[in-house]
């Protein structure tokens, strides 16, 4: 229910009118297998019906499990596990930095940062992609208060740009999502 409520709240923020949403999930705890995965859409689809403001053009809850081989829905759920690691990384030096104290503080990343989470946020950084890609600290505030942070990144060079858009529209097309 946690996850449920946390993602729709996070959808109906960021989706727009008849705009299509495909949700994958890797084959974890929340969906391990098919009875869980059918449960999982019906409590899912009714916890963000409470949510949204809008119309959704179309939402689909998959798994990897529904991979036809060529490992796309794997490398999608990939990308959030990836990602969360580089800003893991990333938030920890900002915060031994001290940077994380002001909202407005514009700082370059520290050569002590791994290349590979160094390649992943200048990924995330890129704002020229469909694909839009956000990044929040969330912190223990004064009492029981909750600090959401928005972290704007600058990449430090431009990532090669890859349109996974085919590859996604093959899922929807054969059913597989």
């Amino acid at each position: 229910m946690r996850i449920a409520h946390f993602s729709a709240l996070l959808i109906s923020g960021l989706v727009g009118d008849q705009q299509r949403v495909l949700w994958v999930s890797d084959q974890d705890e929340i969906v391990p297998n098919n009875d869980r995965h059918i449960d999982a859409c019906k409590l899912f689809g009714h916890v963000l019906g409470h949510y949204l403001n809008c119309d959704v053009g179309r939402c689909q809850f998959a798994t990897t499990r529904g991979d036809d081989g060529s490992l796309v829905l794997e490398d999608l759920a990939t990308l959030p596990d990836l990602s969360a690691g580089a800003l893991a990384e990333l938030v920890s030096w900002m915060a031994k930095a001290g940077c994380l104290a002001s909202t407005s503080v514009l700082a370059p990343m520290s050569q002590d940062i791994s290349m590979k989470a160094r390649a992943l946020v200048n990924w995330l950084a890129d704002g020229r992609f469909t694909l839009k890609k956000l990044a929040f600290v969330i912190e223990h505030g004064p009492g029981d208060a909750v600090v959401l942070k928005r972290l704007r990144l600058f990449p430090e060079e431009l990532t090669p740009e890859y349109d996974f858009r085919s590859d996604l529209e093959h899922y929807v097309r054969t059913g597989r999502v």
